[in-house]
């Protein structure tokens, strides 16, 4: 079987080399009693609102990438592939939702979040250690809930950037009400050559004589995105709603930083279609969602031997949701769903047939919110059971796992709240992991499901437009999936005995005055090797930097707002042994918005400005220094 999507990603993600991605700052974030209300008001979260997103040119990684708790693993420049980590997780350990279906697929590779326009989104909420009950499944390291844009009085929208690279992007929003209905459709185009300059190393890091600057090649891109919403009252206080989303993108696939590839593409296309009718406090939504994947490697430069695959997943299934009151103090939440997928894999350059996979699962969620003292505690213990029935060779018998969550609240003051979470949670392996990829990855029929204990403890400071929020982590994994390197150009999918990882999350934002504000964020984390292994034995996780912290400063004046930003990684290894570490590394990035007109906005930022040449996830590189423009017109 192959796993065509960049099948080198889950070669790779175990390093998952953070440490050189380029981080850009902290983002301001509105507290959740400020906007809807949250699934979960006790698990750790941060809020990520509209008026964030569209402060300057960005990606969705690069936003994410600001928070406390939270890595982006890159492979490539601004806008590549990109999939996020929580607490020291893997990326498929963090459950994706946009606008309530589950990106996350059975197939593995990781949700690529740089494929979603973050001028799309409306509103993104980042929950750390648990996944809220509120959604059908199960995250070692918690949830990122991405909602886009809904519809509101009629209203057009226009942007524009255009920046370093060739890089520019458009786009267009159209909403009104058309009789009782309101719609939505949001067009976005993006491109970028993604030709910067990085420092080749020719294959040997401890040989500078060999060393040059050169260009990046076969990186470009061409990304279309469509997201429409379409929503209807109903009699009896209901309504009907139904999403479309449609998303194409050709990419030229460049290889590792020295093993370059000059014609190696994919092209990815992928339709979902969501329909929900809520009713009070109920609703039932089903879905579907078809992928398409092609992926050329005539020539053989990506992997071993040449490649022409053209894989199709299809998914489906129903979620609903019913929510009731059990008294004045008591909400009681059940969940149901259940979702298929089926890989349908084709390899042109094969003459044995690879079988196709399926797997089915359902679920059954409780959560009891428990209100005391006026409000003044929250309790809220949930218990989710599912069933897993898998059909392909060698499959395992069907599967009961058990998650859950219990959560506590204090409100000690009008200022202070003090907060503890204490979770279960498992993962299934993925089908990259149990059958790999052709030559590279090596599958393992035999591997068994990860399971995870997340406990955690903290406080929150809210005083006006003054916070401080702080919250010690602890996770203990058992048979954590890693892929071990079994020569130079393969490895194969293994059960660790255990991890733990530990650590402290903190986030400060201080009004100086009315027009000078200041943030910043620090987390510490030790992420340790417990599997019993010699030689890796108490050694830290490659890949999970202890120290990351970032700072920002953002000066505003009528019309005018200027921003700085510095971040900096320290505590980073390369190797599962520890042998090579990363050294401390510090990015600074500045930026200005000017609004001539409430309907009107411009911009300039500029990256990178210290020109730090690094890698992201071993011998990809990222940009230098980089400029862009933008703009924004509401008629």
């Amino acid at each position: 079987m192959k796993r065509h999507l960049l099948f080198l990603i889950p070669f790779f993600l175990p390093l998952e080399i953070s440490a050189g991605e380029v981080s850009l700052g902290e983002i301001l974030v509105s507290p959740p009693s400020r906007g809807p209300e949250l699934p979960d008001t006790i698990l750790p979260s941060t809020v990520i609102d509209r008026e964030t997103l569209s402060t300057k040119r960005t990606s969705l990684p690069e936003i994410l990438s600001e928070t406390a708790g939270l890595q982006i693993k890159r492979l490539g420049g601004l806008d590549d592939f990109a999939t996020v980590s929580l607490r020291g997780s893997t990326s498929e350990q963090v459950a994706i939702y946009l606008d309530g279906l589950l990106l996350n697929s059975a197939v593995g590779g990781g949700v690529n979040l740089a494929s979603i326009p973050s001028h799309q989104i409306e509103r993104v909420e980042i929950y750390r250690g648990a996944v809220p009950s509120l959604y059908a499944s199960s995250g070692i390291g918690g949830a990122i809930v991405i909602t886009t844009r809904r519809p509101e009085n009629k209203e057009t929208e226009i942007v524009g950037s255009y920046g370093s690279y060739n890089s520019w992007e458009g786009g267009v929003r159209q909403s009104g009400k058309l009789f009782e209905s309101g719609y939505k459709a949001d067009y976005q185009f993006a491109h970028s050559d993604g030709n910067f300059r990085f420092e080749d190393d020719n294959g040997t890091p401890f040989n500078p004589d060999d060393d040059q600057t050169t260009t990046r090649i076969n990186n470009e891109f061409n990304r279309h995105s469509l997201i429409a919403h379409w929503t209807r009252p109903l009699p009896g206080e209901a309504k009907v709603q139904i999403q479309e989303q449609i998303f194409r993108e050709d990419r030229g696939i460049p290889g590792l930083g020295s093993l370059t590839s000059e014609v190696a593409h994919l092209s990815t296309t992928r339709t979902l279609t969501r329909f929900e009718i809520v009713k009070n406090r109920f609703s039932v939504a089903p879905f579907f969602s078809y992928q398409k994947q092609q992926f050329s490697d005539r020539q053989g430069e990506i992997g071993l031997g040449r490649q022409e695959t053209d894989d199709d997943t299809l998914r489906y299934g129903v979620e609903g949701h019913h929510q009731w009151l059990a008294g004045s103090h008591q909400k009681i939440l059940l969940t149901t769903s259940f979702t298929g997928e089926q890989f349908l894999p084709q390899d042109f350059e094969s003459t044995e047939a690879v079988p196709k996979s399926v797997r089915n699962q359902g679920s059954v969620g409780l959560e009891d919110e428990i209100s005391l003292a006026d409000e003044k505690i929250l309790l809220n213990p949930s218990v989710r059971v599912e069933f897993v029935k898998s059909d392909f060779p060698d499959a395992s018998p069907a599967e009961f796992p058990v998650s859950g969550k219990i959560g506590g609240l204090w409100r000690a003051s009008s200022l202070v709240t003090l907060k503890t979470n204490l979770a279960r949670a498992y993962r299934l392996p993925n089908f990259s992991e149990l059958f790999g990829d052709q030559g590279t990855l090596i599958g393992n029929s035999a591997l068994v499901t990860e399971q995870g204990w997340n406990w955690d403890a903290g406080f929150e400071l809210k005083k006006d437009r003054l916070s401080w929020e702080s919250h010690y982590f602890m996770n203990r994994v058992s048979d954590l999936i890693q892929f071990i390197s079994t020569s130079q150009f393969t490895a194969r999918a293994e059960n660790l005995r255990s991890a733990t990882i530990q650590g402290v999350e903190t986030s400060l934002a201080i009004p100086i005055t009315e027009w000078f504000h200041v943030s910043g964020n620090y987390t510490y984390e030790r992420a340790t090797d417990t599997s019993g292994i010699p030689g890796t034995e108490g050694k830290i996780l490659p890949g999970r930097p202890q120290h990351t912290a970032s700072g920002r400063a953002v000066v505003s004046y009528r019309r005018l707002s200027l921003h700085q930003d510095l971040t900096t990684l320290d505590g980073n290894f390369l190797d599962s042994q520890n042998l090579l570490r990363v050294n401390h590394r510090l990015f600074y990035s500045a930026g200005l918005t000017l609004r001539p007109h409430k309907k009107i906005m411009i911009g300039l930022d500029a990256k990178n400005l210290l020109n730090d040449r690094v890698v992201d996830i071993v011998g990809f590189p990222l940009p230098g220094r980089s400029y862009y423009g933008r703009f924004q017109i509401t008629i």
